[in-house]
């Protein structure tokens, strides 16, 4: 299970009309970011942090100017460069947080789902007008399009017929 932290738009509203709702939510995943030890600046770029990209860059360049000066194997610098790729993995993300809570997002809390979209539907059941969007695994309905069964199942959607409250399945009275 991953875990992700939840950032709100500067005047979020679960209100809004959906399409509003969606732009006003970013989740960031917490722990190392795989696409950040690999692509590093791009990377960066690709998230905006503009700030981030460019001391990748000078890192990178002052990296290069010391290996040619001090004449290190290829060895050593490929072990500087992981290195320093490595670092980028491990905080990229804390980067992205701490920009966003620059530009004014607040952060809401933490989930814990499978992937990022049960996170976000989990989020949404939460904040939704009226204690929840209705259609989470305990309130009893589904959704007005039926979902793939293994997409049902992982979001907790009950396959078969709902046990009564209180009762668990298979267990001794």
């Amino acid at each position: 299970m991953r875990t992700y932290t939840v950032h709100l738009a500067p005047g979020f509203r679960p209100d809004a009309a959906a399409g509003a709702r969606a732009a006003e939510v970013v989740l960031v995943r917490e722990g190392f970011s795989f696409p950040a030890f690999l692509f590093t600046g791009f990377w960066a770029l690709f998230h905006r942090l503009w700030l981030a990209a460019a001391l990748i860059l000078a890192v990178t360049l002052a990296l290069t100017a010391v290996e040619e000066g001090l004449r290190l194997g290829g060895g050593t610098r490929a072990a500087l460069g992981i290195c320093f790729s490595l670092g980028i993995g491990f905080f990229g993300p804390d980067w992205r947080r701490a920009k966003l809570a620059k530009k004014g997002w607040r952060d809401w809390g933490v989930i814990a789902a499978d992937d990022e979209d049960a996170a976000l539907r989990r989020f949404w059941d939460e904040v939704s007008p009226g204690g929840g969007s209705g259609f989470g695994p305990d309130s009893g309905r589904r959704p007005a399009e039926p979902l793939p069964r293994r997409f049902a199942e992982r979001a907790g959607y009950a396959a078969g017929p709902r046990p009564e409250a209180g009762t668990m399945p298979g267990a001794a009275p």
